[in-house]
């Protein structure tokens, strides 16, 4: 899904950290919403990083922590957890390779068109 993405221009996701069918809290939140657990969506962060072909694509964690009224003590190691996903991602040198070598090959794709 994020190659697709970046092929098709997007420059960034919002994901959020709620699990099950999503209803926008602006309609108040009378329907159950059930938050996801830091690992499980640690581990789709991660995915959607490694996945990527170019540095300019954004995924963007959406914490529901506050609207689901689990308040700061469960916000801040949430934020912690998922800004390291970011980071890991640039500690495996192959990946680093990999992705510079997809990056230069997208560059040339769009110097063809």
């Amino acid at each position: 899904m994020v190659r697709t993405l970046e092929r098709l221009g997007v420059s960034a996701v919002i994901i959020e950290d709620k699990k099950g069918l999503k209803r926008n809290s602006l309609f108040g939140t009378d329907a159950s919403q059930v938050q996801d657990d830091v690992e499980d969506f640690s581990n789709k962060i991660t995915c959607g990083k490694n996945a990527q072909v170019t540095d300019d694509f954004m995924i963007i964690a959406r914490i529901e922590s506050l609207i689901l009224k689990a308040g700061m003590d469960d916000a801040l190691p949430r934020v912690q957890a998922y800004h390291r996903c970011r980071r890991e991602r640039h500690h495996d040198p192959q990946q680093r390779v990999k992705r510079r070598r997809d990056n230069d090959l997208l560059q040339r794709i769009r110097k063809v068109r």
